[in-house]
């Protein structure tokens, strides 16, 4: 029996059972009643040995071999994914492997409020393996993106992003919003996966308490809040997962505060400007969220000669909802 718990595995084998057939013992000069109960007593006394033996043995094996299912990257800089092997069960067409997954901040984050965490949704796995799997596939609960989001909100976006020179020149915005010589953005929410804002797109993300602080270059300054709901599609390249934000006027929603205007400005030419611009900047400004490195993995590990040099990674997957918040990659 092998299962996981806190983080680590743990493997146990018991009731096993060893019989010896035509187990014989000689003792010369003692009585052969004696010697049959001195032979019944060593033949179990064996048998005993030899179990223990084999259950020490088994439990020291298995545990070396399924060690290697126990595994943690950092995908990002000061986020960590951890993953324990769950369950193996074999089928018909090949293996299911369950994994369970933390992703989480190597960073403290003390200034985060008691019980901070990420979004936990209901929802069974999808049957599986999915019908049109033809190697490999991979399931992904939305709780683990969400983890995900929130450890790399926690360490990148909270602390705020600034552009300036360059950066905020190649961006086309416009009087009375731009042009630009400065700006910053913080997120004071992490952001959360919701259901698909419309039929084509595989799901959505919601953007709380964006704060946006943009300096014109004539020194004028312009401060909005701003709410996002969007679609969002999972994209992978070269090993890298990203989300790739779809900001297209029937797929978005724009809740727009303004806390300070420029002197020159009113605060409804400036609300109505970015309700037309920042779907535009947000696009430009996508580049800079980073993407997660997903781990390749050497199956040689798992003990076999044959796959020595092989190793599991993912590219180019097709990613499809498949209900209840779960993702099923093809």
């Amino acid at each position: 029996e092998a299962g996981s718990a806190n983080g680590g595995i743990w493997v146990e084998a018991d009731n096993t059972d060893v019989e010896m057939d035509g187990f014989g013992l000689t003792v010369e000069y003692i009585p052969d009643a004696l010697e049959g109960y001195l032979a019944s007593w060593t033949e179990g006394t064996i048998e005993d040995t030899i179990s223990e033996t084999i259950e020490e043995e088994i439990t020291d094996l298995l545990d070396q071999y399924l060690s290697v299912f126990e595994m943690q990257f950092e995908p990002l800089d000061n986020v960590i994914l951890d993953l324990a092997l769950e369950e193996i069960e074999v089928y018909s067409g090949g293996l299911n492997i369950t994994f369970n997954v933390a992703t989480y901040s190597a960073a403290p984050l003390t200034d985060l409020p008691e019980g901070a965490g990420s979004l936990s949704t209901d929802g069974d796995a999808p049957t599986w393996p999915p019908a049109n799997v033809e190697s490999i596939a991979l399931t992904v609960d939305d709780d683990m993106i969400n983890q995900a989001i929130f450890a790399g909100w926690a360490v990148r976006l909270r602390e705020g992003l600034v552009m300036e020179g360059d950066d905020v020149a190649s961006l086309p915005i416009p009087a009375p919003l731009g042009p630009f010589a400065r700006v910053e953005a913080t997120v004071a929410l992490p952001p959360v996966l919701t259901d698909p804002v419309d039929n084509e797109t595989l799901s959505g993300i919601g953007l709380g308490e964006l704060d946006l602080t943009m300096e014109r270059e004539d020194g004028e300054v312009n401060r909005l809040n701003v709410g996002i709901l969007a679609g969002v599609s999972i994209e992978l390249e070269d090993g890298a997962l990203s989300l790739d934000l779809d900001l297209g006027s029937d797929t978005t929603e724009l809740a727009i505060g303004v806390r300070e205007v420029a002197s020159t400005e009113t605060e409804a030419s400036i609300r109505n400007v970015a309700a037309v611009m920042l779907p535009v900047a947000l696009g430009f400004a996508e580049s800079y969220v980073p993407d997660f490195n997903l781990p390749s993995y050497d199956l040689s590990q798992m003990g076999f000669e044959e796959l020595e040099g092989v190793e599991l990674s993912f590219s180019n997957l097709s990613w499809e909802r498949t209900g209840n918040g779960w993702f099923t990659a093809t």
